[in-house]
């Protein structure tokens, strides 16, 4: 996973050559710029001993220091680092779907609620319920004592004519009673006036 780090060495210390001495046509190209060009014809390389020294500083670091342990990312396994984001998203759109169901269902709730309390505001109350039961039961006594007593009365007024039928009956039997005493006597007179005159 790492390189060698005396490969490195060795491939720093040759590019700090190569910046710190120029080739002859190199050395050339440079001072023909430095003649033409004061200023401007200070090149990388005449212009960078400090980047020189510098990378030969980095380059004794590096053999004196040992492979460090892996940084905190690259303890992280493959997978979870191709997939941590994907996993990731999708906890996410599940946790938003899940609230967004829980913020539906609340609301569906409170419709409920709201329509149950206008339900029960259309109610009547126990109190009024019990008056009103007890004011058309009463009503509804009176009318029924008041049918009694017109029933009773009723039956009263019909047991007297009844009764006075019954006397007009008994009247009318004994009248014909006395009517056929009068005609069986008539007859018997008759006969037995007949039954001399034979």
């Amino acid at each position: 996973m790492f390189a060698n780090p005396r490969r490195l060495l060795g491939q720093e210390m040759q590019l700090a050559r190569t910046w710190l001495v120029p080739s002859e046509e190199e050395r050339g190209v440079d001072e023909k710029r430095m003649d033409g060009e004061e200023n401007q014809g200070m090149t990388v390389r005449t212009r960078s001993p400090l980047l020189a020294s510098e990378t030969m500083r980095n380059c004794s670091a590096h053999e004196a220091v040992p492979p460090s342990a892996p940084r905190g990312e690259e303890k992280i396994s493959i997978f979870w680092r191709v997939f941590g984001g994907t996993l990731l998203s999708i906890v996410a759109l599940v946790l938003i779907t899940v609230y967004q169901s829980f913020s539906s269902a609340l609301n569906d709730l409170r419709t409920v609620i709201i329509r149950i309390n206008d339900a029960r505001a259309e109610l009547i109350k126990k109190d009024e319920v019990s008056t009103r039961l007890t004011r058309m039961w009463s009503e509804l006594k009176e009318r029924i004592a008041e049918r009694a007593v017109q029933v009773e009365q009723q039956v009263k007024e019909g047991e007297q004519e009844r009764k006075e039928l019954h006397r007009e009956l008994q009247q009318l039997r004994e009248r014909l009673a006395a009517l056929e005493g009068r005609q069986g006597s008539s007859r018997k007179a008759s006969h037995s006036a007949d039954s001399d005159e034979h």
